[in-house]
């Protein structure tokens, strides 16, 4: 492309090409490393509902079983709302 001043039109073939070879590549890295069980990994890293379920088993679960408090509990909290 250099050599046509990166002009895509010229080299049309040859970028479709790498094109479908780098779609090829993707869906073939994402195949496997779903089926090899390996986590993605970076800062824009997106998991699959089965690969986000592993990822949070690796952590211990809090002791707490879950709480509800009853509707008294929020009575106060009408009295602090801001108006504005």
């Amino acid at each position: 492309m250099g050599k046509y001043d990166q002009n895509q039109s010229m080299c049309a073939k040859e970028v479709a090409s790498f094109d479908n070879c780098y779609k090829d590549f993707m869906t073939k890295n994402l195949e496997k490393s779903k089926n090899a069980g390996e986590l993605p990994t970076g800062d824009r890293a997106r998991f699959t509902g089965e690969q986000m379920n592993g990822y949070m088993k690796k952590f211990a679960a809090g002791p707490r079983k879950g709480s509800y408090l009853p509707d008294s509990a929020y009575n106060d909290m009408w009295k602090y709302k801001k108006t504005t």
